[in-house]
């Protein structure tokens, strides 16, 4: 099992700039705008028709993962966020990829009932696209190739390892 943290990616933003008939810079009034009124200008603001988001972190992987083992992602949410996955399995068997509430990480590990967010998350799938708006709180999103949780495990006695590739966007 391992653990990746999320990144944030910085740019440079930059203002568009016009020259008027005196001859004087002056900022357009597009960049001066936050039509969301989140108090993020429009210019630095990742969402500028969302009130809720402002800033947006990427992340795009391709990793193995051994049968029996998972990764996971791990999110803090100070308020509502947004939270949107896509996957394929490039070769290997169906996975799952489960959203959880930190506290629920436990239980799925110990092999006992947990609870998880359904519509956030993807059981037996070689691929989907997943969305949503999340509440405040710290998340695990999981991308599981154990038999947890499965009435029997498989009899192939090989080790499926599976390769999936990965597209990560959070919203907060």
């Amino acid at each position: 099992m391992s653990t990746i943290s999320l990144s944030g990616v910085a740019g440079c933003l930059s203002s568009d700039e016009t020259a008027d008939s005196t001859g004087t810079d002056e900022t357009s009034e597009s960049s001066n705008s936050d039509a969301d009124d989140d108090g993020i200008l429009d210019a630095n603001d990742d969402y500028p028709n969302d009130p809720d988001l402002s800033q947006k972190e990427t992340k795009s992987d391709t990793r193995k993962i051994e049968e029996d083992e998972w990764i996971y992602y791990e999110f803090d949410f100070d308020g509502s966020g947004f939270i949107e996955y896509d996957f394929i399995v490039r070769e290997g068997p169906e996975i799952d990829v489960i959203f959880m509430a930190e506290s629920e990480y436990t239980y799925f590990t110990n092999e006992s009932r947990f609870s998880y967010k359904s519509a956030l998350s993807a059981f037996e799938s070689a691929g989907t696209t997943v969305s949503g708006t999340v509440t405040e709180g710290s998340y695990r999103l999981i991308l599981d190739n154990s038999n947890l949780g499965e009435a029997s495990p498989p009899t192939n006695f090989s080790n499926d390892v599976v390769t999936v590739e990965f597209d990560l966007e959070i919203g907060r």
